[in-house]
């Protein structure tokens, strides 16, 4: 699924993963609205550097449809 607005999400979908990551627990939001970080119900990954080349991409081509040249 593609996510309108959350472009680092979708670098990270296209990168070819070259760079490392490690698995850490996900904080979890309270209904009080705090953050838990201590927690080890769901893990996320956690990039230690994304290409940032398509998330530029990205932008130029939705300008480009919206705006033209």
């Amino acid at each position: 699924m593609w996510s309108l607005g959350d472009s680092p999400a979708v670098s990270v979908l296209l990168d070819d993963h070259e760079y490392g990551y490690e698995m850490k627990p996900a904080p979890r939001i309270t209904n009080d609205m705090r953050y838990v970080h201590n927690q080890n119900e769901r893990l996320i990954r956690w990039y230690h550097s994304i290409n940032p080349r398509f998330t530029l991409d990205d932008m130029y081509a939705k300008l480009q449809l919206h705006f033209g040249s």
